[in-house]
């Protein structure tokens, strides 16, 4: 990453690091007011500061996962582009490989296929959910890679 895509993703954390943390500073001193004056009005006070700081805290978790999840697919979406761009022929082995690097393909069942009879998978009957593959996570992983190469 550059260092100024780097920078530019910075102000937006940081100001939202700042905002959780007055959300806290704010939390504390109505709890320490509740603890020295136990009255209706703090009590209230205390409560709505802490809700507000439970609401603010999953509203940054709910950003950073999205944020996490967007990264990780322009980095796949990279490294496939990479490689359908340096290779003039792509093997399903490959895609396997990097689909598995990023826990979007079960290794398992693709692993004890290969240790049978050495057969490379193939694309085709890998996407039809067997015995091996009751979920379809390798249906799921091919409609990924799907996604996005197209």
């Amino acid at each position: 990453m550059s260092e100024s895509n780097r920078n530019e993703s910075l102000p937006d954390e940081d100001s939202s690091d700042d905002g959780l943390w007055n959300e806290f500073e704010t939390c504390a001193t109505s709890v320490t007011h509740l603890y020295r004056n136990s009255n209706w009005r703090t009590l209230q006070s205390a409560a709505a500061s802490t809700t507000q700081l439970y609401k603010h805290g999953l509203e940054m978790k709910k950003r950073s996962f999205d944020r996490g999840f967007l990264k990780g697919r322009l980095t796949l979406s990279r490294e496939i582009s990479a490689m359908c761009r340096y290779k003039n022929k792509i093997d399903v082995a490959d895609i396997i490989a990097l689909l598995s690097k990023y826990d979007l393909l079960p290794t398992a069942a693709f692993g004890a296929k290969q240790q049978r009879g050495g057969e490379q998978p193939n694309i085709a009957t890998a996407a039809i959910p067997s015995a091996e593959h009751p979920a379809g996570g390798t249906q799921q992983a091919v409609f990924l890679f799907q996604e996005v190469v197209f």
